[in-house]
Order: C-alpha cells, then sequence, then structure tokens
C-alpha cells in the first residue's frame, strides 16, 4: 500500500521514548492511533497488549493509556490521578476484536478526555463506541520524567502487541465528534481504508 507504518511482534518489538511536554498534559486531552491488528484480539500475546501509553517517572504505572484485556476482549482508555492510586477516566469497548478489529484492516482508535464535563469517549472509525460520564475532576500526574510507549508497558512482558501502528497524536483538550469525524475523513485517505 505505500503506507509507512510501526510493525510490532507482539514478543519484544516496542517504542520508548523520552516524550516531551507537549504529551505532559494534566487536563483535557485527546489520543488517537491507527492500529492494524497483525492477528486477532484472541490470538495477541497474552495479558494486555498495550497499543499506546504515557508513563511518568514517579507512577508505577501508566498515566493514560490506550490497550486491550486480551481475556476479555475489552479496549479501554483511562487515566491516572497524580498519585497513581485511581482512575481519574475509563471508557471500555466491550467485543472490541469480534466486533472492530479482528478483520485485520487499519481502525482509528481514539481515546477523549473531556474534563469539563467529567466524560471520557472512546471512537473506533470516528464513530463514539463508549461514552462514560460522572468521572472524576482532577489533574493527571505531570511531574518527573516522561515517556511514551507503543506495543508496551514499561518493558513489562504481558504488554506486547501483535499489530501496525501508524498517524498518532496527543493533544491538549477534548476533540468534539465533528471534529474526530473530520480528522478520521482526512486521514483514512492516506491510510487507503
Amino acid at each position: 500500500s505505500g503506507l509507512w507504518y510501526l510493525d510490532f511482534d507482539g514478543i519484544d518489538d516496542r517504542v520508548q521514548y523520552n516524550a516531551s511536554v507537549a504529551t505532559n498534559i494534566a487536563g483535557a486531552l485527546t489520543v488517537s492511533v491507527w492500529v492494524k491488528l497483525d492477528v486477532t484480539v484472541a490470538n495477541q500475546p497474552d495479558g494486555i497488549p498495550t497499543i499506546i501509553c504515557h508513563q511518568v517517572a514517579n507512577l508505577n504505572d501508566r498515566n493514560y493509556a490506550i490497550y486491550i484485556t486480551k481475556a476479555t476482549d475489552l479496549l479501554s482508555f483511562n487515566g491516572r490521578n497524580i498519585d497513581g492510586s485511581a482512575y481519574i477516566f475509563e471508557s471500555t469497548v466491550a467485543a472490541v476484536g469480534a466486533t472492530y478489529l479482528d478483520d485485520l484492516d487499519w481502525h482509528r482508535v481514539t481515546g477523549v478526555w473531556d474534563r469539563a464535563n467529567t466524560t471520557s469517549y472512546v471512537y473506533i472509525d470516528a464513530v463514539a463506541r463508549s461514552t462514560d460520564a460522572g468521572q472524576t475532576d482532577a489533574d493527571l500526574e505531570t511531574a518527573g520524567s516522561q515517556r511514551l510507549n507503543f506495543s508496551n508497558q514499561r518493558g513489562q512482558p504481558d504488554t506486547f502487541m501483535d499489530c501496525g501502528i501508524t498517524i498518532m497524536d496527543v493533544e491538549t483538550g477534548a476533540r468534539s465528534t465533528e471534529e474526530e469525524s473530520y480528522r478520521y475523513g482526512q486521514e483514512r485517505q492516506i491510510i487507503g481504508v
């Protein structure tokens, strides 16, 4: 197809880089990424295969992330509070493989944290698949060194993903449904779906 993307093998391939201040977001945020599974969710490595996660040095876990729980075929987008002890927000999409991703084609997955309305969303291909209101109005952790990881969380062996990833963005603010639809339309022309 001529599309450039990162291809992860689900065994030990990952990308981790020291993130910039731009990914260090305390409040409302939008995280989006195009992903194409190389194998179905049921055939992914055991554990919680991770598409993308942001970590800070003083948390022993992810700060915000999009990942799949293989055993339950559940896709999650969530973020933790400053000390990492609790989720500020979490949205999940059930049967994510069986319903959306197991066709092994490219899909745009977007997580939105609308802090002003204490609501989080997960969009798959520009359609809201999960909306969760009444979440906590609190800051995400922003202290310490930053890392943005693809296909893995902190090198943990049970979080590798067998997939391709391309066109990723993290931005301050909660993207609207209209903006998500527009970006999906623009980017799907690049992806070729």
